[in-house]
């Protein structure tokens, strides 16, 4: 409360009090001995209403600021030497499969993710986020199918790539709503875009490109945009900090990943023999 006006003789006052008592917010002071009154006007700014639950604002953050001030990195993360190969029909068996078995990992985890968004999200973001989790529900048999055509195991140990991704997830867990929200629509959005950029691919890699990058999937990433950009603005400044730099991390951790499939079947000498290795950038 901001307190302006001046001191005023008791005597002077005393009339006027009885016509027009004083709000509680009048304080009485002793000074000299005589008995003064400190008149208080509230200033306009206390009639405000009651800060949001993300409070202290002091800036504005969207996902599209996040893109455009990022957007060397968010380049990296979505158009990679793996992707194109896969347009082309270059790349090898050993370095898709890989991609295949680990994205499959990765898949889990974020299915655990998707569940502490909804502990934390607003009901009005509920259908969103449920048609995501419905969706992940088929995606997992979708891989388990592809995984079998090409005799993949999936009970294998996630590479260190894959690992410091699922564990950056882990760390999303507890975090404010709107960081959640902001890096989940960052992640959705970088395999959207990372399989949709290079256009039609070739067989039979273009199922895969048209499985995140069709439409349907896109409507689906902009409705997570909208939500983020609901609650970002007002979030604390600390909080969309946060929130940004989730959305670097994930930049980073996209093309990382990328580049652990990419690498993938280096023979390297063993013992006199040689065998493949999967090299982690």
């Amino acid at each position: 409360m901001v307190c302006r006006g001046g001191f005023h003789y008791y005597r002077v006052l005393f009339t006027q009090m009885r016509l027009n008592p004083p709000q509680p917010s009048g304080i009485i002071y002793r000074l000299s001995g005589r008995i003064l009154l400190l008149s208080c006007i509230i200033h306009p700014d206390a009639t405000k209403p009651a800060p949001t639950k993300w409070e202290n604002k002091v800036m504005t953050l969207t996902c599209q600021q996040l893109l455009q001030k990022h957007n060397h990195v968010w380049h990296k993360a979505t158009i990679h030497p793996f992707l194109e190969q896969c347009k082309l029909g270059t790349i090898k068996p050993e370095q898709f499969n890989t991609w295949l078995v680990q994205d499959y990992l990765f898949v889990l985890e974020f299915t655990r993710l998707i569940g502490r968004v909804l502990a934390a999200a607003p009901t009005a973001h509920f259908d969103t986020l449920l048609s995501g989790a419905s969706a992940i529900k088929d995606e997992l048999a979708w891989f388990r199918e592809k995984a079998m055509e090409r005799s993949l195991n999936l009970n294998t140990q996630k590479q260190p790539a894959c690992n410091q991704y699922c564990h950056f997830m882990q760390t999303l867990w507890d975090m404010p709503y709107p960081v959640q929200v902001t890096a989940f629509w960052a992640i959705e959005l970088a395999y959207n875009q990372g399989w949709q950029l290079p256009g039609q691919m070739s067989e039979p890699y273009n199922e895969f490109a048209q499985r995140w990058g069709n439409t349907g999937f896109t409507e689906y990433v902009t409705l997570l945009e909208k939500q983020a950009n609901q609650v970002l603005p007002e979030a604390s400044e600390s909080i969309q900090q946060q929130a940004e730099s989730a959305f670097l991390q994930i930049a980073q951790l996209e093309a990382e990943f990328w580049q652990m499939a990419f690498n993938a079947g280096t023979v390297v000498p063993n013992n006199g023999t040689h065998s493949p290795v999967f090299n982690d950038p």
